[in-house]
């Protein structure tokens, strides 16, 4: 009975109309929504009449009868429309297939559907509301069906571009929850398909991109999906050619880009063999590296990365949330500005520990284009923070991609030898003697000559530590001594004690040395840098005669290789000339002049000195003032050498006795004969 009445209220609305022809316009000419899977007819009526009544201020009924369901709303008893009439609007719907189809419709236009209307049919629109009951019905749908992914649908996305309010319905309710959206292109036209598809301008097509999925989309104007076809893996193909790009969907279907979006294709296209997760990665790092200037793609790219940093656990995924972070929009100096920071540390050791890192640290910097100065600092404190072979042998592939980096960019080769040092010591922390022994005895070979920070250390080097000698060639042989055969070792280790004559550990070694006539030395040398070692003996002068040595000797013997003509100084001798000398007659005026009464046997060491190198016009002479303690050479002419007198005072803690000022004095003469100008370690 209460169906006949409902069926009856319907008729007399629709006296012209009967069911069957409003189940087929509705179906084929009316508007479509797509419902959620937890849509509720009663539910939705109720709230839709209520925002009618409340919102829009209008009275509402509802009328249904099997499938077709009817709201009619008209202007409060009263109120007139601007057209003078007391307005009843109708929206006729019916659910088919999980589609919502609906028309708005006046009663008059049912009382006379075939003939012209008499009435202003613009004015009559914009009174039924019918915008507002549309949008809010998209809103209300939406809302039902929207979950936290559907958020990634804005066109912040470079991927994503306009997305009508219908389509975002059939994209929310269409997709599982977990499905993210991460391209949606425009399709300008469809080159060969099906024959109803090739150039009907009636049907929108859309390239589809989710993290589940990849497919052709088509929607009719009223925006009904009317067709679609799945790609699979490796099955897209972008040709570049001028103006649109034709895309390949396996040998079948060839569709054209629009002239907008032609580069987006080329960018995202191999993204449909990925895996779901890879597909993420790429849509961040893709969103990242083209951002330029806009601030929304960076936003995008950090809000994609942390959704999937919710339910992926790889420390990869977390240090690109973290170089988005720190970056702020810079593409250099990034790592670089936070190697103190506690949470980038962590992570880094993470990485160490981390299985996969072995392939992707490497592959990692090289997508994510980080910057060489960024490159640097994390192998830096990647290698300092190394505790086991396991983790040396993770991070080695990124060494040696950092090792090639740097070997185009660096032109030092002191720098150069210090990186393949350190890369060296990698290596045998990874297991790899053989290659770092080859790698280090290369660079021996290529070292620079250290000889002049040998004659001129710096004034507070410590001599009997670890850092005197040839720090650079004392470190590789440090390190090749662990490497080599017990012969070549041994080797090694008298050439170590050689560059560093006053380091105790390394006169142990030559004293265990097989050479006894070494041991000796070694053991003697020991013996003298122990306590009282050095305490002084008076010697007397010996008998000794001397020679003139000849030029070839002299050369030969007692130049230093340094000052050689292939030596280290020979490059700056012409700089080393214009360093002043002290003023000759100040030297004069202040200095007491070598006499043999007054001190014979200094007298008798500066002849005998004279006559073996053939010095001539040569003056002496005694210094009592800043110069009291030492024994310098000047070039001039006359040339002259000043011995402080502290060295001839027995009374004085620098008292020299007579081989020891023998020596001293041979050697500022020698550097006269040489014509050596005289420097500091500061020079």
């Amino acid at each position: 009975m209460e169906e006949n009445n409902i069926q009856k209220k319907i008729e007399d609305k629709f006296p012209v109309i009967n069911k069957v022809d409003v189940l087929h316009f509705l179906l084929n000419k009316g508007g479509v929504y797509y419902l959620p899977k937890n849509f509720e007819k009663e539910t939705f009526h109720k709230s839709l009449r209520e925002f009618l009544e409340t919102d829009l201020s209008l009275k509402s009924n509802c009328y249904s009868s099997q499938q077709i369901d009817v709201i009619s709303y008209s202007i409060r008893k009263g109120v007139k429309s601007a057209l003078g009439l007391g307005l009843s609007m109708n929206l006729i719907m019916i659910i088919d297939d999980g589609k919502l189809f609906y028309v708005f419709k006046p009663d008059k236009w049912f009382e006379k559907p075939d003939k012209k209307e008499s009435f202003n049919l613009k004015k009559l629109v914009n009174e039924s509301k019918e915008a507002d009951i549309k949008n809010w019905i998209f809103s209300y749908l939406f809302d039902l069906s929207s979950n936290e992914v559907d958020s990634f649908m804005g066109t912040e996305n470079r991927y994503v571009q306009a997305i009508s309010p219908k389509q975002k319905l059939w994209l929310s309710t269409s997709r599982s929850k977990e499905d993210i959206l991460l391209a949606f292109l425009e399709i300008s036209a469809i080159k060969k398909w099906k024959k109803e598809y090739e150039g009907n301008k009636g049907i929108k097509w859309s390239f589809l991109l989710s993290t589940n999925e990849a497919k052709i989309i088509g929607f009719n104007e009223r925006e009904e999906l009317i067709g679609f076809v799945d790609i699979e893996p490796g099955k897209i193909k972008v040709k570049k050619e001028m103006g649109r790009y034709p895309v390949s969907i396996g040998d079948h279907i060839i569709f054209y880009s629009a002239r907008s979006n032609s580069n987006l294709y080329l960018e995202i296209s191999h993204l449909v063999s990925l895996s779901a997760n890879e597909r993420i990665r790429e849509t961040v790092r893709l969103n990242w590296l083209n951002r330029d200037k806009k601030d929304k793609q960076n936003l995008y790219a950090l809000k994609l990365a942390k959704e999937l940093n919710k339910n992926v656990q790889n420390p990869f995924d977390d240090l690109s949330v973290l170089y988005m972070e720190y970056a702020e929009g810079r593409k250099e100096a990034v790592f670089s500005d936070f190697v103190e920071d506690e949470k980038l540390l962590k992570l880094l050791n993470d990485i160490l520990d981390y299985e996969g890192t072995i392939e992707l640290l490497a592959a990692w910097v090289e997508k994510w284009e980080i910057s060489y100065i960024d490159i640097l600092a994390l192998n830096k404190l990647l290698l300092e923070a190394i505790k086991d072979a396991v983790q040396a042998k993770n991070i080695l592939p990124f060494h040696k991609l950092v090792r090639g980096k740097y070997q185009k960019k660096n032109k030092d080769a002191i720098n150069a030898v210090i990186f393949d040092y350190e890369y060296a010591r990698h290596l045998i922390k990874s297991e790899q003697n053989d290659d770092a022994k080859k790698i280090l005895n290369k660079r021996l070979k290529q070292l620079p000559d250290e000889s002049i920070s040998d004659l001129l250390p710096p004034k507070d080097l410590d001599l009997m530590g670890n850092a005197a000698g040839q720090v650079l060639k004392v470190r590789i042989l440090e390190v090749l001594v662990k490497l080599e055969s017990e012969k070549k070792a041994l080797e090694i280790k008298k050439q170590l004690a050689t560059l560093q004559p006053l380091v105790v550990n390394r006169l142990d070694d030559l004293i265990q040395y097989a050479d006894l006539k070494i041991a000796g030395k070694a053991s003697k040398l020991k013996e003298v840098m122990e306590a009282g070692g050095l305490v002084f003996h008076e010697t007397a002068p010996g008998d000794t005669k001397y020679h003139k040595l000849p030029h070839k000797l002299i050369e030969k013997s007692l130049r230093h290789p340094a000052s050689r003509k292939d030596g280290s100084f020979s490059n700056i001798q012409k700089w080393l000339a214009k360093v002043e000398v002290p003023d000759y007659s100040m030297i004069k005026s202040y200095s007491e002049q070598l006499t043999e009464k007054r001190h014979p046997l200094l007298n008798e060491i500066v002849i005998d000195i004279k006559y073996a190198l053939n010095i001539e016009n040569l003056e002496v002479y005694i210094s009592k003032g800043d110069k009291s303690v030492g024994i310098s050479g000047f070039e001039g002419t006359p040339m002259y050498l000043i011995v402080g007198g502290d060295h001839l005072d027995k009374e004085s803690i620098h008292y020299l006795g007579y081989q020891e000022l023998k020596f001293a004095v041979a050697v500022e003469m020698a550097h006269l004969y040489f014509k050596h100008s005289r420097i500091t370690s500061t020079d």
